[in-house]
């Protein structure tokens, strides 16, 4: 059985030993600690909650960590959101700068208009494209699960430079997604609107 402690220890271990030892030795800003993290003994940051707009969409995000820190970009997979992340966020806040997103009709963020939504990974990898420029991410260390990987692999091919390790977690390889994928994103976000808000309170 998989606990949320033994994923984390994994994810841990894993980015460990990917990222470059240069970014180990990079100095963190502990103005802001709540706690100690598994990691060395650091203080963990508080998580902040934010949005940006992105397409005219409102783009939900978790951030935490110090600027400056080597930032790691956190993408979930189906059917999930950023919140899937938030005992890893903690974890990690202590040495990184962490940020992971909702995609478009996921979690926080808007719900696009069915009429004129495109629910492709090539579209969703652009969303998560121009994230990552907004908010002025230059390098940073990817982790991507589930079709987080399809997304996260456009967003690689695009701006390779600027990704300076992967951690990729049952990642599903094929080309794109079938019609039926965005009714599934509309139709799971309108059908069970008190589902979802319980879900989206649970930040």
């Amino acid at each position: 059985m998989i606990t949320r402690r033994s994923f984390t220890t994994s994810f841990l271990a894993g980015a460990a030993a990917m990222v470059v030892t240069s970014t180990a030795s990079a100095k963190v800003n502990s103005a802001s600690p709540t706690g100690e993290s598994l990691l060395a003994g650091n203080p963990a940051f508080p998580t902040r909650y934010r949005t940006l707009d992105i397409d005219g969409a409102s783009i939900f995000y978790r951030e935490a960590g110090a600027p400056g820190a080597p930032v790691v970009l956190l993408l979930p997979g189906w059917p999930s959101s950023s919140a899937m992340f938030r005992d890893l966020i903690r974890e990690l806040s202590a040495n990184y700068h962490v940020f992971a997103p909702d995609y478009p009709g996921f979690g926080n963020s808007d719900i696009p208009d069915r009429s004129h939504a495109i629910y492709t990974f090539d579209a969703l990898g652009e969303t998560i494209s121009k994230f990552v420029d907004k908010v002025g991410i230059d390098q940073y260390v990817l982790y991507a699960t589930d079709f987080g990987g399809l997304v996260g692999y456009r967003v690689m091919l695009k701006t390779p430079r600027r990704m300076k390790a992967l951690v990729a977690q049952n990642n599903p390889l094929f080309l794109g997604a079938s019609p039926w994928f965005g009714h599934c994103c509309h139709i799971g976000r309108t059908a069970r609107p008190r589902a979802v808000s319980r879900s989206n309170n649970t930040i």
